[in-house]
């Protein structure tokens, strides 16, 4: 139960914050990233927005949803900064499964494509709705010398 309200409760956040509240009718959405933006004065102003209210937004990940599965494609620019990720930091789900990582799909983008009930894809129903939700997590890899360019990322995932 406390599972179920986590989820609705996640949800709902989501549909006042973000694209998700208005899919397109052909079932395709856009999950949204916060990237930097770029403002004109390096003097701070006296009534400054914290950082996540003044980044600004760009759809890297869309999700499609078939009758059987899900299908991600997620840009190589996950973050729009110019900084490509590789497919092995990418996976769907919390726990580590061959299956739910990224495959190149093309130069610019990965694609993971995977039945409703794998990589802990959760079910939820409304009245009048059926919804999947699940993570995208972005962990990226330390180079040969210990250093990490990235900081690690949880994108929620919906597909109604």
């Amino acid at each position: 139960m406390k599972t179920l309200c986590f989820w609705l409760n996640l949800l709902v956040g989501l549909c006042f914050r973000s694209s998700f509240a208005f899919p397109p009718k052909h079932h395709t959405q856009k999950a949204s990233l916060k990237g930097p933006l770029v403002t004109g004065s390096i003097q701070p102003a006296p009534q400054q927005k914290a950082p996540a209210e003044e980044r600004e937004q760009v759809n890297t990940v869309s999700v499609t949803c078939h009758p059987d599965s899900l299908e991600i494609i997620i840009k190589a620019d996950l973050f729009g900064v110019g900084f490509r990720v590789r497919g092995d930091e990418l996976r769907l789900g919390v726990e580590y499964d061959d299956n739910c990582l990224a495959r190149m799909s093309s130069e610019e983008e990965f694609r993971i494509h995977v039945s409703h009930v794998d990589c802990g894809t959760k079910r939820w129903m409304t009245e009048d709705t059926l919804a999947y939700t699940n993570l995208l997590i972005y962990s990226p890899v330390a180079s040969p010398d210990g250093v990490v360019r990235m900081d690690e990322a949880v994108i929620p995932i919906v597909s109604l």
